[in-house]
């Protein structure tokens, strides 16, 4: 009777279904393939080969920049919003009289809001936009590369600069991290940081745009200054997103405030105009 049963063919059984892989099952959650790890490994050790990988058209063995920039975006916003790295932004960073602030503060009053709701406002805003804004210093980048190295494109020069971005943020991040634990100031751990992506952005500039010491060193150093402005402008545009969004829900913000309240008193100030005697 057993015999029997062992020779009748389940049709139901399919031998060929044997279930996702490990590697499956990490693209499924975050998106990524084991090349990760070898990407991240290599643009630690060997940015230069990851660079010039992502420049040739074929199919990369890497993992695309572009991706894992947009990954690391996601990560920093995560990471410096639960770490409240811009918690020491209050309206005293913008408004630093104290007469014009204790005005502000009445006014504030008036429409039932307090100093520390705006104070918190600003933090939450400053922590979420940050990271998102630096897509700016990408495009900023991009043109400025192709200025001074025109024979590689446009979108080239901006890989390169995402490249150079990836693998600072692979080191700098830990670095916030670690500092940010030891410090009173965890913005200041992000402004230590900054050598990092210099330093690989100084590489970049030497090995793909430099045919000669001297103009590798003229380079570098307006990669430099470039660098410091793209840092004041998303600085500039951080500040005029942040205040806008916070007027939209507090009557008027601190920048706009203080900016308000200048120009008020320069034209309080101005000396009268004399009209001519005949």
């Amino acid at each position: 009777m057993s015999d029997q049963f062992k020779t009748i063919e389940n049709k139901n059984h399919d031998e060929t279904l044997r279930g996702p892989e490990i590697k499956q099952l990490f693209d499924t959650f975050i998106g990524f393939d084991v090349r990760l790890l070898a990407t991240v490994r290599d643009l630690i050790l060997h940015p230069v080969h990851v660079a010039k990988d992502a420049l040739h058209d074929e199919k990369s063995s890497y993992l695309g920049q572009v991706r894992l920039f947009v990954f690391f975006l996601g990560i920093q916003t995560i990471l410096f919003t639960l770490m409240k790295s811009y918690d020491t932004m209050t309206i005293a960073t913008v408004i630093t009289d104290d007469a014009t602030r204790a005005n502000y503060t009445a006014l504030l009053a008036k429409e039932g809001f307090t100093i520390k709701e705006i104070n918190t406002a600003l933090q939450g805003w400053f922590n979420l936009f940050t990271t998102p804004l630096n897509i700016i210093t990408v495009i900023i980048f991009s043109f400025f590369f192709k200025a001074i190295a025109p024979k590689i494109t446009l979108l080239g020069h901006a890989i390169l600069f995402i490249t150079a971005n990836n693998a600072s943020t692979i080191i700098a991040t830990p670095v916030i991290i670690l500092l940010a634990n030891f410090s009173s100031n965890p913005s200041l751990a992000q402004l230590l940081a900054a050598p990092i992506q210099l330093w690989f952005l100084g590489l970049f500039v030497w090995i793909f745009m430099s045919k000669s010491i001297l103009g590798g060193i003229f380079k570098i150093i307006a990669m430099i200054g470039v660098w410091f402005l793209s840092s004041a402008i998303i600085g500039i545009m951080l500040w005029v997103v942040v205040d806008t969004l916070v007027s939209k829900k507090f009557t008027i913000g601190p920048m706009r405030y203080s900016i308000q309240q200048t120009i008020k008193n320069r034209q309080n100030t101005a000396p009268p105009t004399q009209l001519e005697t005949p």
